[in-house]
Formats: structure tokens, sequence, C-alpha cells
């Protein structure tokens, strides 16, 4: 009996003995951890790398254009544009990979076939009369600013590519003065919004400093008032001339 007492005393022993060996086997494993820890904390950050200012690119400078006659400004997008053609109150203006911009002064009796798009249906007519679809277009912006007897309207249209044209827009502006048309139209050849917002500037720039009936009344009267400047006439201060504008 005394002999096992012994024995279960021995086995106590033994099974403690290995619980704090394990225990101190377990806090020797842990300080590397902390060791390891330690030393990512000291591991310096990189430090980021300031980024790149872009600088945008400045927008081309307008060319006024005035007409031989002085009854109309425009301000083309940029000297790249060349007027390759100027009769028949026709004025035709390309610039190469860009597009064109046409400048018509015509009386209503002389443009019989002339479509005034005083309506969005209207701007259809003339495609339709042109042989043109309505599934080959779209209509993107129509604005009547119409005052009194004057008409003023602008229009854009998108062509579809499967329509296979040369060019991507048409923008467009029209002024109807009494028996006087002014329009003034641009395409674009390229789907390139930034080359559009150009065209359009231009297209919608357009300035008409006298028409038939202003110059009718200037005759009547049969001479012009004096300016007050220095006694010569209102031609001589044409600085800021009579516009039709919306």
């Amino acid at each position: 009996m005394r002999k096992a007492y012994r024995i279960q005393l021995c086995l106590t022993a033994a099974l403690l003995a290995g619980c704090l060996a394990g225990c101190g086997g377990s806090e020797k494993t842990s300080a590397p951890v902390k060791e390891e820890a330690q030393i990512a904390a000291e591991t310096p950050t990189a430090t980021p790398k300031p980024t790149a200012t872009i600088t945008p690119t400045p927008m081309p400078e307008p060319v006024k254009y005035q007409t031989e006659d002085k009854k109309m400004i425009l301000y083309l997008p940029d000297k790249s544009w060349e007027n390759v053609s100027d009769q028949d109150g026709i004025r035709l203006f390309e610039s190469e990979g860009k597009g064109n911009i046409t400048i018509l002064h015509r009386t209503k009796e002389e443009l019989e076939d002339f479509i005034i798009p005083d309506s969005e249906k209207a701007v259809g007519q003339f495609y339709k009369e042109n042989g043109i679809g309505k599934r080959d277009y779209e209509v993107q912006k129509y604005v009547n600013n119409s005052i009194g007897d004057v008409g003023i309207y602008r229009y854009t249209v998108r062509f579809e590519e499967a329509a296979g044209f040369e060019y991507v827009y048409s923008v467009n502006y029209v002024v109807t003065a009494g028996s006087e048309i002014f329009s003034v139209s641009g395409t674009v050849q390229q789907d390139d919004v930034a080359l559009l917002e150009q065209i359009t500037n231009a297209v919608e720039s357009l300035q008409i400093c006298e028409t038939d009936a202003t110059a009718a009344e200037q005759t009547e009267d049969g001479h012009e008032e004096s300016n007050e400047k220095d006694g010569g006439t209102s031609e001589d201060f044409q600085e800021n001339p009579q516009f039709v504008e919306p």
C-alpha cells in the first residue's frame, strides 16, 4: 500500500513538472513574436511621390471674317480655315480633317426651295427632301429664339455611322429678317466634342451688321445722322455696328 502511494506521488510530480515545462516553453516562443512586431513598427514608410500637374491645352484663337459688303461678321475657329469659294452669296470655308463652314445670304425670292427651320418638323422635312431618312440622323438640339418679325433658329444634327456620311455633325444657325435669309452651317468630320464646340461657337458667332431694310431706311432719309463726336457720319464710327441677335 505504501509502495503504491509512493508511485502515485512520483506520477503527480512528473505531471506537475510537465505542466511547468510547457508554460515555460510558451513564454520562450512568444518572445520572438514581440521582437518581430517591434521591428515592423520601426520600419519607415515610403514617402508618396508628388503627382504631376496636367496643363490644359489652350483653346485656339478665333479669326474674324467680314464679308465684302460689310453686312456680316463671323469668327472662324482658327487660322486653319480657308475660304475656298466666294460667289453668288455663298461663302465656303474648309479646314482639312475638321469640316467646313458655309455662309449664305440671299433673299427668299432667290431661295424659293429654302426650308426655313421654324420647327423641328421643318428640319425633318429639309432632310427628307434631300433624301436623308429619319434613321440616318438625330436632332440633338433645336432652339427657336425668334423675336417679332425676325426669325432666329439654331439646331444641331448627329448622323448615324451606318448612314455613311463623311461628317458626323451638322450645326446650323439661320436668321430671317424681312425678305432676307442669313444662314451659317458647319459640318464636323470627327466625333470630337471639343471640335464640335469650336465649330458650333463659330457658326453661332454670326453678327449681322446691316439688312436691306435698314439700308433702305438710310436711303429714304437721304442722309445719315451726324455723329456728335466731331460731326462725322455714323459710318465713320461703326466699331459697334447694329447686330441682329437673339
